[in-house]
This record gives C-alpha cells, structure tokens and sequence, in this order.
C-alpha cells in the first residue's frame, strides 16, 4: 500500500514538475535570481551591502567633519593657535628651552 501511493506520488509530482507552466516558471525564476544582467536579484543585494557600507562611511566622515571644524573654531583664537603650534610642532620662542618628556 505504502509503495503504490508512493509511487502515484511521484508520478503526480513528476506531472506537475514537467508541466509546460511551471517550466517557465522556472526557467523565468532563474533568469531573473542569476542570469538578469545588471538586473539580477544577486546584483541587488550587491548594491545594497555597498549602500549600507556607504551609509556608514558618509557618518563616521561626517562626524570627523564636526570634529574637524570644532578644532577649527578653537585655534581662531590667538593663544589657543598658539598653544596647538607650540604643543604639536615643538615651536618656542628665541629665550625659551623645552625639556621632552616620553612617557
């Protein structure tokens, strides 16, 4: 019993699999997944990863611009730029000795 309706199963199966329609289907489902050139569904999720990964630069650069004009805004000054030149390039003037410090 369980051998001949395992076998209508697969013959049932096999007629609906080998139908005209669902071989286009198929066929139509592939194109569009793999074969679609620029268009295919593999390009897309592409594109969106290289979307996403983009979308994550353009904040970590946005916020290193915010960063960037908060130095800005601070060395306008003229004792602060003078700090940052003495602190960062070693600069001094003509009657001064510095000492460096590694630590």
């Amino acid at each position: 019993m369980k051998k001949e309706s395992l076998d209508a199963f697969k013959n049932r199966a096999k007629q609906i699999l080998l139908n005209k329609y669902w071989v286009t289907l198929i066929v139509f489902a592939f194109i569009f997944l793999f074969v679609g050139g620029e268009q295919n569904a593999i390009s897309f999720i592409k594109r969106q990863v290289q979307i996403s990964r983009m979308n994550s630069d353009l904040a970590r650069y946005k916020a290193a611009s915010l960063s960037f004009q908060h130095k800005l805004e601070t060395l306008k000054s003229i004792d602060s730029l003078e700090c940052f030149a003495r602190e960062r390039y070693l600069m001094k003037t003509d009657n001064e000795v510095i000492f460096l410090i590694d630590e």
